[in-house]
C-alpha cells in the first residue's frame, strides 16, 4: 500500500453521533521516514514498513477533550488489533468484502502505552 503525500485546508468529518466537521487532512513523510496521517487535532503514525505506530491528540488543556483523552487512548490500546463493530461499507459489495477480508483474524495486540504530553 503506498499513501502520497496530500493537504487540504478543510475536509468533511464525520463523528460517531453523525455531527459534521470540517478538519484539516494532510499525509506526509517525516524525517524518520515513517507516514503521518494528519485528521483534525489528530495524527497517527505508520512506521516505513507500514505498521502503525500510535497517534497523538493536541486538545487545549482544562477543556472537555483533555479531560478524557487519556482514558479513550487507554481504551483506544484494548482495541488495537480488533476490527470495528460495523463495516463502514455495505455488505454485499465488493468494498465491503475487501474491507472485512482480515476480520476473522483479528487478534488484540498486547502492549501500548499512553503519554501524556502537556505543552
Amino acid at each position: 500500500m503506498k499513501i502520497l503525500p496530500i493537504m487540504s485546508r478543510g475536509v468533511p468529518f464525520v463523528r460517531g453521533d453523525d455531527t459534521l466537521e470540517m478538519v484539516p487532512m494532510q499525509v506526509w513523510r517525516d524525517a524518520k521516514g515513517s507516514t503521518v496521517i494528519r485528521l483534525g487535532k489528530n495524527a497517527y503514525f505508520f512506521d516505513e514498513d507500514g505498521k502503525y505506530d500510535g497517534s497523538e491528540h493536541k486538545a487545549t488543556e482544562g477543556r472537555s477533550a483533555d479531560k478524557t483523552l487519556t482514558a479513550s487512548l487507554e481504551a483506544s490500546s484494548r482495541n488495537r488489533g480488533l476490527p470495528p463493530e460495523e463495516a463502514y461499507y455495505p455488505e454485499g459489495t465488493p468494498a465491503h468484502a475487501r474491507e472485512t477480508a482480515a476480520w476473522p483474524a483479528a487478534a488484540k495486540i498486547p502492549g501500548g502505552k499512553v503519554y501524556t504530553v502537556k505543552h
